[in-house]
C-alpha cells in the first residue's frame, strides 16, 4: 500500500518537471498572436423609383356646367428615392408637341386642352425645367413620398362628344 503513494508522486512529479523543461527549453515559446485591420466597404446607389396615378377628370360637360367654369381633377406622384437624394421632378407637355400647351385629343382632329400644377390654387403649373418642376427637397428616407398634381380642363371649349386622352411623361432628377 505504501508503493502507491510513492508511485502518484513520481508520476506528479515528471509531469511539472516535464513542464518546466518545456517552458525553459530555448527557442520554444507559448503560443503567439497578431493582429491587423481589414477595411470593409460598400457603396449606396443614389437611386429613384417613381410611380403615377392616372389623372381622370370624369365629364366635361361643355353645354352648361363647363360652358363657363373649368372642370379640376388631381392625381398623385409618388416618389421613393435614397436618402439624402435631392430631388427635382418634371412633367412634359405631353403628346401636344407644341410647348407649354397641354391637349387632350379624341377622334380625328379634336383636342380638348388642359393643364397640370403643383399647387391646390392651380397657379403654378407644373413644367418639366428647373424653372417650372417641382422642388422635391431632400430625401429624409427611403420611404415613398406623396406629391399631389393639380389638374384643370379650361372652361368654355366647344368640343364634340368622346373619349379624350393624352400622356404625359413624369421625370424625377435626383
Amino acid at each position: 500500500m505504501k508503493r502507491v503513494p510513492v508511485v502518484v508522486f513520481a508520476l506528479l512529479l515528471g509531469l511539472v518537471t516535464g513542464g518546466l523543461l518545456i517552458w525553459s527549453t530555448p527557442g520554444v515559446s507559448a503560443q503567439g498572436q497578431s493582429s491587423a485591420n481589414m477595411l470593409v466597404v460598400a457603396a449606396v446607389t443614389r437611386k429613384c423609383i417613381v410611380t403615377t396615378e392616372p389623372m381622370d377628370f370624369g365629364q366635361y360637360d361643355p353645354v352648361q356646367v363647363h360652358a363657363t367654369a373649368p372642370l379640376d381633377g388631381q392625381s398623385r406622384i409618388t416618389v421613393a428615392c435614397t436618402k439624402g437624394a435631392v430631388v427635382q421632378i418634371g412633367i412634359d407637355d405631353g403628346t401636344s408637341g407644341t410647348p407649354g400647351t397641354r391637349r387632350m385629343t379624341g377622334g380625328a382632329s379634336a383636342v380638348l386642352t388642359y393643364d397640370l400644377f403643383q399647387d391646390a390654387g392651380r397657379t403654378i403649373r407644373w413644367g418639366n425645367t428647373t424653372t417650372d418642376g417641382m422642388d422635391g427637397g431632400v430625401a429624409p428616407s427611403r420611404d415613398p413620398r406623396p406629391f399631389t398634381v393639380y389638374g384643370r380642363v379650361a372652361g368654355g371649349q366647344d368640343v364634340a362628344e368622346g373619349a379624350y386622352q393624352d400622356t404625359v411623361v413624369v421625370t424625377v432628377n435626383f
